[in-house]
């Protein structure tokens, strides 16, 4: 059940025997708008979305990204603390090089991460 509550914009997911009690409850006190009654008649696995698609053709690269940034690094810190030029670091997140198994390791020594991770 897929509820949008107004003043301040919320929307709200909610499902199990509860739901419409909540939803009731809730709606006594704020407007309340009714976006889906259940979240399965909206609801795709996310392997069928063109966004899911897109992230694995270039899984590699989206877990650099990740990694890079979790750890607060901007490309060209990684590229000084890895010894991997920046413009290459670049090419492997947006997938238009592979990362080779060498690259695999320095990158993870830096990241503090396995170099399985981004095979």
């Amino acid at each position: 059940m897929l509820a949008l509550v107004k003043k301040t914009h919320t929307e709200i997911a909610l499902s199990g025997p509860g739901a419409a009690a909540l939803v009731e409850w809730i709606a006594k006190k704020f407007e309340v708008r009714m976006v889906s009654g259940s979240i399965e008649d909206e609801s795709v696995p996310i392997e069928e979305t063109e966004f899911y698609r897109r992230m694995e053709a270039n899984r590699p690269g989206n877990l650099l990204a990740g990694s890079r940034l979790k750890e607060g690094l901007t490309q060209k810190k990684l590229a000084a603390l890895s010894g991997i030029p920046q413009s290459v670091i670049s090419e492997y997140e947006s997938g238009s090089r592979a990362i080779t198994k060498a690259a695999a390791t320095k990158l993870a020594k830096v990241l503090a991460v396995q170099p399985e991770y981004f095979c």
